[in-house]
């Protein structure tokens, strides 16, 4: 009989005791930041597709350690922050 129960509910509005687990969170967030909703899951996508090419991404010296491929370095930092 918890009084919540009986709001009419909104699809459109988050519930703010729903949090999403934390390997779903940067998309959670992603999905909030940008108002619209193909532009929400080109980001989604375009996220997953820069991870995937991050190792392509500097091919012009070859030593292959991360401290060396400037390019390289740059893209994993603008991921992480």
């Amino acid at each position: 009989m918890h009084p919540a129960n009986y709001e009419m509910a909104n699809p459109f509005v988050t519930p703010k005791n729903i949090v999403p687990e934390w390997y779903f969170l940067p998309f959670y967030t992603i999905l909030k930041s940008i108002p619209n909703k193909d532009g929400g899951i080109i980001a989604m996508a375009f996220s997953i597709v820069s991870i995937i090419c991050l190792p392509f991404i500097d091919k012009t010296t070859t030593i292959k350690t991360p401290q060396v491929r400037i390019l390289w370095k740059f893209f994993f930092l603008k991921f992480c922050f």
